[in-house]
């Protein structure tokens, strides 16, 4: 085996984009001064129930974040 055919071959096994993942979001708020935020969360209906959440539990000002 040649070095040009080793070569071709690793080339066809690389990947040509990175692969597309679903967005993750988190909420972002305030606490005493510092800033809290939640665990990730896969979809955008959670992210807004957990920004509802927080809003009336911390009485924040927060905010969805999207990775």
């Amino acid at each position: 085996m040649t070095t040009s055919t080793i070569i071709a071959g690793q080339r066809n096994r690389t990947a040509c984009q990175t692969p597309i993942t679903s967005p993750r979001f988190c909420i972002v708020y305030l606490v005493g001064g510092k800033e809290r935020v939640t665990p990730w969360l896969h979809t955008r209906e959670r992210a807004a129930l957990a920004l509802e959440i927080v809003r009336r539990k911390y009485d924040a000002n927060a905010v969805i974040y999207r990775d």
